[in-house]
């Protein structure tokens, strides 16, 4: 069976299933750490839409040729289907794969995408989450559903039509955030961050966090 993405050439969700499965349990075993990245192009059918599939493909393959040049080589970079990709990092915590999605974030975000001679460059963002091996009861499955989860608050909270800038997403949870770098997403508020980070749900947080990010989106 194919492991590989015919169109840019990553590996596909078939074998991202399985080899997530593996390098969860050797990580559980040996009490490594263990971090997914999950990367959603943004508006991507508006792109299709607009200007033919052609261009849609030339971004999915410079997208794909911008994660493969910022991740590591032990990274597993993957195309789950459509405009979604996924990496997974082992020997990574959440502190560390916060800050390669960022820079990911940055790359995608600051140089267009050349999609053809008759389309030229187009600006192109991406959604960014990020989950890490953390309780006892985890499993590959729900580290995939937790950026997931922010994901739908963020497109959601697009919907309304209002073009955000700053902190971009719900931060789903600030206890299990390591010591620094809650300040550091604090700090970039005002910057052009689109990031989230998703890692466990509190609900008590959950609601501190939607009136948080309901003040910086109406300021």
């Amino acid at each position: 069976m194919a492991i590989l993405d015919p169109l840019i050439a990553l590996h596909n969700r078939r074998y991202m299933t399985s080899h997530l499965k593996t390098l969860f349990e050797e990580a559980a075993q040996r009490g490594k750490p263990l971090s997914v990245l999950l990367l959603d192009i943004d508006h991507f059918k508006s792109i299709n839409d607009s200007h033919g599939h052609d261009a849609g493909d030339s971004v999915l393959h410079e997208f794909a040729m911008r994660l493969k040049r910022n991740i590591r080589g032990i990274d597993l970079a993957c195309r789950l289907g459509g405009e979604e990709f996924v990496v997974v990092m082992p020997d990574a915590d959440l502190a560390k794969a916060y800050l390669v999605g960022e820079r990911l974030w940055q790359c995608i975000a600051t140089a267009p995408f050349f999609a053809g001679e008759r389309v030229g460059g187009l600006d192109v963002t991406a959604s960014v989450g990020v989950a890490a091996l953390e309780f006892a009861d985890d499993t590959p499955e729900l580290i995939l559903k937790r950026p997931d989860q922010a994901f739908y608050c963020a497109k959601r909270d697009d919907a309304t039509g209002r073009r955000r800038r700053g902190l971009r997403a719900l931060l789903q949870s600030f206890a299990s955030v390591p010591r620094g770098v809650f300040g550091r997403i604090t700090h970039r508020i005002g910057s052009q961050l689109h990031f989230h980070l998703a890692n466990g749900l509190s609900l008590l947080l959950y609601l501190v966090t939607e009136a948080l990010c309901l003040t910086l989106y109406n300021a």
